[in-house]
């Protein structure tokens, strides 16, 4: 049970920073990470800077 409530803390704690990056932030990122490394804009991109902030 105790591992179960450090899982829950950790997985509380992401969560909440997540939610704390504003989307510009995550585009940027993702930008910085996916597009400028194959040099085309992808809907995979698009997907994973979506998929962050929800």
């Amino acid at each position: 049970l105790a591992g179960m409530a450090r899982v829950n803390a950790v997985l509380r704690f992401i969560a909440d920073v997540l939610n704390g990056v504003p989307s510009i932030i995550w585009g940027v990122v993702v930008y910085g990470l996916i597009v400028l490394r194959f040099k085309s804009f992808s809907t995979y991109a698009g997907g994973l800077a979506l998929g962050l902030i929800m």
